[in-house]
């Protein structure tokens, strides 16, 4: 192998760490573990690992050139392992308002993933720590569950949504239970008499399952059949949904989210002509609407997130607190522009999804 195709990837690859913590075990960083050190190095040696001396003394030049940042920094810890796409369906990401409120009160975000090769929650709070930063924001986290491990009683912190079941923190979070009884209430309204509800698996365990209570407490206050909702995990079970909304004859079907929807039009698309229910949506990304729907605005979820822990900031309030607050949300009501009236049509599919 040439000495020249040898990189600090290679190495990371090799020894099942980041490369981050390669390049601080060959420059013999505190940080790093003496084995973990001896471990990289045998590898780097094996591997025939030459530094690039002209590239070190480009980064070091660089590095003098660069003007340190008096600006205050916010840690954005997340649980995605790249990093955050804020150009992906902005309406949606609640980093979006996180950064743009940041900014506006004069502090930057610093992004933080978990799911880095060989961290861990206890050496992300140390790098953390060490850069000076004393508050943290928790990004939704892909799967619902905790962060073992992390020092919260270091920093003054707060979680947006319900994903982070454990520890106990200040959250900011959509209200959904408000969303779905005003959903519910309006669809009711508009006429009809038996409303179902679809959500797909991920989202209900997400949410803490509050969209299902509320649809049940719904039921009960407005004396209708007890029907639970209709759970979904891969969007293939048009036969299963069909027999649902025909067991029931249910006038409209509320659901959350735009892949939700889409495929619920389609499936209603595919049913006999006069039976097929109208479609709500309880989580609309846009005040524009592809509804109708509940306008369910993330993005100030990730600016209040901002603004609560910059109080606790200023107020020196650390660790799990005693009585942890929840900021909610509350969606609009929302009708659709004509444009998203028109595309929100069911149409059939040429491609057919496969039946349970």
């Amino acid at each position: 192998m040439a000495l020249t195709s040898v990189t600090l990837e290679a190495i990371a690859a090799r020894a099942g760490l980041s490369i981050s913590t390669v390049s601080r075990a060959l420059k013999d960083h505190h940080w790093v573990s003496a084995a973990t050190k001896r471990r990289v190095r045998e590898i780097a040696l094996e591997l025939g690992y030459t530094p690039d001396a002209r590239l070190s003394e480009l980064m070091a030049h660089l590095r003098t050139r660069k003007v340190k940042s008096d600006q205050p920094a916010l840690a954005l810890v997340t649980s995605q392992p790249g990093p955050l796409d804020l150009a992906f369906k902005e309406g949606r990401n609640p980093a979006v308002g996180i950064f743009n409120t940041a900014s506006a009160l004069g502090y930057r975000i610093e992004p933080f993933a978990l799911a880095e090769r060989g961290m861990t929650a206890r050496r992300l709070s140390q790098i953390i720590w060490s850069r000076g930063i004393k508050g943290v924001i928790v990004h939704p986290l892909g799967q619902p569950g905790e962060i073992p491990g992390f020092r919260w009683e270091l920093f003054s912190s707060v979680v947006i949504g319900y994903s982070l079941r454990q520890p106990a923190l200040h959250r900011v979070v959509i209200d959904y239970h408000q969303s779905t009884q005003l959903g519910l209430a309006k669809a009711l309204a508009l006429g009809s008499g038996k409303i179902g509800l679809l959500l797909p698996a991920g989202i209900d365990s997400r949410t803490n399952h509050i969209y299902r209570s509320a649809y049940l407490g719904f039921q009960d206050r407005e004396g209708q059949e007890k029907v639970g909702p209709f759970l979904v995990s891969d969007f293939k079970s048009r036969a299963a949904f069909a027999r649902w909304v025909a067991a029931h004859g249910f006038d409209t079907v509320v659901t959350t989210g735009e892949r939700a929807a889409r495929q619920v039009r389609e499936w209603i698309g595919k049913l006999p002509a006069g039976k097929r229910p109208k479609v709500v949506n309880l989580s609309l990304s846009a005040p524009s609407g592809d509804g109708p729907g509940v306008y369910q605005d993330t993005l100030e979820t990730g600016a209040e997130a901002v603004r609560y822990v910059v109080q606790l900031l200023h107020s020196r309030e650390t660790g799990i607190p005693a009585r942890p607050k929840l900021i909610s949300i509350a969606g609009v009501w929302v009708e659709p522009t004509a444009e998203a009236a028109t595309a929100a049509r069911p149409v059939a599919s040429s491609r057919e999804s496969r039946d349970d």
